[in-house]
């Protein structure tokens, strides 16, 4: 009998509530749009922030049926007008919180442990569609997009910290109401803090808003990066036919730069930092989408190198060829099938296999790879326990050198997966390998889980890593995002060769073009990471890839040669 994942859920609410999310979705889908609250031209009220003052802090409530639209807010505009040169170095350190509420008016200050917190950081010129000085809108993208009912009032609260005065005529336009709608705390001196405010002063007054609507569809996805040659290389992938002006790139909570490719290469840049990166699509009416998955890098200490970098997004899904990496199935059994959805090699004897979510069938939306789109995955065999090999190629170590990665099971329901986690200084037959933890297996949590392992004692050895699931009738074992750093160090050069045909791909990473060359005839097939043909070589000795112009990003090149074939990684720098 298959394996399946058991989920208890109330019947009797099961098609109201899939009722109500069906209309949401398609509610969100339909209305991706800008919807503006207010006309009016006052100005001098405080409201979101009292630009000539040091500091400021203000909450302000807008009617459900004044914005009459619910879905996701991704951005945020206020209409300014500036007319002095120096705005904004003097009002740019914002943060912003979004509520829910009931109240129909503002007396006293909302808690804001009550309200999400939705943007941190420095305004950015480009967020002011007039220019500065000048008149227009400030739009604010926001870090999470808010997700917003309709049914309810929204609170919007506006802290402003930069400790500097501003100009008299520089200011927010606003409207009038009929009772008090908003509050506001401003001071020269003493910073307010929003979780403990100062009495506030009452205002009938609301700013002008403009609320932007985005579908989450319409995010970027799969983002994934690593470090290489002094730079944060950023990938992703939009599957939307929605036309994109162009990706911005948020660093850290910033806004860092705008690309209308599908990759990005960060060379500001500082050796031991760790730099947090998501990504989002301006559309051509200068809507936004909501952000892509978040990914963090960290850039290697002076001397570093980063040995191994493997996401394995550089296969093809449901591969269980992975070299330079092995693999083997010591149990020798067949895996179980799932009846929640079907995949390649389902069911069959297998070790690992590159897994990706969304390729399943029907796509599975419960579990994600850590980054990117695809993660390893060891599948639970039908004659436990698990004995599936995952072998590193050979490595030489330098000094202070480190492993870490990412594990986690699919599910507890059938008890938790079960990791040995290995090192070899001598050969790659299992009983070479010793493990890297006191206890006789790591129990893997539901969760992904970071794992690190301090390598500094085989400093100037030749070394091989194994990951070996031995888990006992569980379902599935996930590992992702394998960093091996060491100062100095290299992979073997025998490890970039192929087994038996030597055909070598070179430079790896190669900026702009790479060779591949060999002392006999081959036939090659290049895929980009979507798994897409771009070019058929056959017959051949040696290739160089210069005409084709390839975008940056990540390649597999499938190599044949009788009988014979393998994949090489190629990655392609900007």
């Amino acid at each position: 009998m298959p394996k399946r994942l058991v989920r208890p859920i109330c019947l009797n609410t099961l098609h109201i509530w899939s009722f109500n999310l069906l209309l949401f979705a398609l509610n969100t889908l339909l209305c991706a749009q800008v919807i503006q609250v207010g006309n009016g031209n006052t100005l001098h009220q405080g409201l979101p922030i009292e630009p000539l003052a040091r500091f400021s802090y203000s909450q302000q409530l807008y009617y459900g049926t004044e914005i009459g639209q619910s879905g996701s807010i991704s951005q945020l505009g206020f209409q300014y007008n500036v007319n002095s040169s120096g705005f904004l170095n003097a009002n740019n350190n914002w943060r912003i919180w979004l509520g829910q509420s009931n109240l129909n008016s503002l007396s006293e200050w909302v808690d804001i442990n009550n309200l999400t917190e939705v943007y941190q950081g420095n305004l950015q010129f480009d967020y002011f569609s007039g220019g500065l000085p000048g008149s227009g809108w400030l739009t604010i993208p926001f870090d999470s997009p808010f997700t917003y009912d309709s049914s309810h009032n929204l609170i919007i609260a506006v802290d402003e910290n930069t400790d500097s005065f501003g100009h008299t005529s520089d200011d927010f336009y606003c409207f009038s109401t009929s009772n008090n709608r908003a509050l506001l705390a401003i001071h020269n001196s003493l910073n307010p803090d929003p979780y403990e405010p100062p009495s506030p002063t009452p205002k009938s007054y609301l700013s002008n808003i403009r609320l932007h609507f985005s579908a989450a569809e319409e995010a970027p996805q799969n983002l994934y990066g690593y470090h290489a040659e002094g730079q944060n290389l950023l990938f992703w992938e939009y599957p939307y036919p929605t036309e994109v002006a162009a990706f911005r790139i948020h660093r850290n909570g910033i806004f860092l730069s705008e690309t209308t490719t599908y990759s990005y290469a960060d060379s500001e840049i500082n050796a031991g930092y760790t730099y947090h990166y998501k990504v989002q699509a301006r559309f051509a009416d200068g809507n936004l989408s909501g952000f892509s998955n978040s990914i963090q890098i960290t850039v290697p200490e002076a001397g570093e190198n980063r040995l191994l970098d493997e996401s394995f997004e550089a296969y093809p899904p449901f591969s269980t060829e992975m070299l330079p990496w092995r693999t083997l199935d010591l149990d020798d059994s067949l895996t179980w099938a799932w009846d929640f959805a079907d995949f390649p090699h389902s069911g069959e004897k297998l070790s690992w296999l590159v897994f990706s979510p969304a390729q399943c069938t029907p796509p599975l939306t419960d579990i994600t790879a850590n980054s990117g789109s695809k993660m390893l995955a060891s599948l639970a065999c039908m004659q436990p326990p698990n004995n599936d090999w995952l072998i590193s190629p050979s490595i030489h170590l330098g000094a202070k050198a480190s492993l870490c990665f990412m594990a986690r099971s699919y599910t507890a329901a059938y008890g938790l997966e079960r990791l040995k986690v290995l090192i070899s200084t001598t050969g790659t037959n299992p009983s070479d390998f010793s493990p890297l933890h006191a206890a006789n297996y790591l129990q893997i949590p539901a969760t992904w889980t970071a794992y690190t392992y301090d390598l500094s004692q085989y400093a100037n050895q030749d070394i091989h890593l194994a990951f070996a699931c031995v888990s006992l009738d569980a379902l599935a074992l996930f590992l992702d995002d394998i960093v091996l750093e060491s100062q100095g160090g290299h992979l073997s050069a025998s490890e970039s060769l192929s087994p038996a045909l030597h055909v070598i791909n070179y430079p790896n990473p190669a900026r702009g073009s790479f060779y591949l060359k060999s002392p006999e005839i081959f036939d090659a097939t290049i895929y980009n990471l979507k798994g897409q043909k771009v070019r058929q070589i056959t017959a051949a000795k040696s290739f160089d890839s210069s005409e084709m112009k390839l975008n940056p990003g990540i390649y597999f090149i499938r190599i044949a040669a009788g009988k014979e074939s393998f994949t090489l990684k190629q990655v392609v720098l900007p």
